[in-house]
């Protein structure tokens, strides 16, 4: 009954706790951007256009177009996400350590052991996927060919703040 009632508080503190996330502002997937006269522009996707990307600069805050036969190479930069993965892979462990531990059945470990190895192999586990979801990815845009690039832009206008701009 014990087990129960802890896994029944940690699977509502995890939807409780993650809840307020879906209220924030949407934001566009931060870029660095190669140009090909040797300047690199960082900043966050607002909109993607026909032939260019309108961009929030992180230094100067200003908004800017960047023509698309100007770049070379954009990077799409990723936050960590190993923060997010060690706790879920956490609580994940611990809710299949408290179901393993309270079974009738013979193992080689004590049940202790049994738990704490479940929450190891959740942590480990979490920031395994985290640190993969936070990886940096890149896309070579000079020599593509015209229908190359429309895919592109197609997979960076889901990740622009505005996703429906023209």
């Amino acid at each position: 009954m014990k087990t129960k009632v802890w896994v029944s508080v940690l699977v509502f503190s995890f939807f409780v706790c993650t809840g307020n996330l879906a209220a924030k502002e949407r934001h566009g997937a931060e870029l660095v951007i190669q140009k090909q006269d040797g300047q690199q522009v960082s900043g966050e996707l607002i909109a993607v256009k026909e032939n260019s990307l309108l961009l929030l600069e992180s230094e100067t805050g200003a908004d800017i177009s960047i023509d698309i036969d100007e770049i070379i190479v954009i990077t799409v930069v990723k936050e960590s996400k190993v923060g997010a993965g060690l706790l879920a892979g956490g609580v994940v462990g611990a809710t299949v350590g408290f179901v393993l531990i309270n079974q009738d059945y013979w193992l080689p470990v004590t049940k202790s052991g049994l738990f704490y190895l479940s929450v190891a192999v959740g942590v480990l586990g979490g920031i395994l996927t985290g640190a993969g979801m936070g990886r940096d990815y890149a896309y070579k845009i000079e020599g593509k060919k015209p229908e190359e690039l429309k895919n592109i832009l197609k997979e960076l206008r889901s990740e622009a703040r505005l996703t429906n701009v023209q």
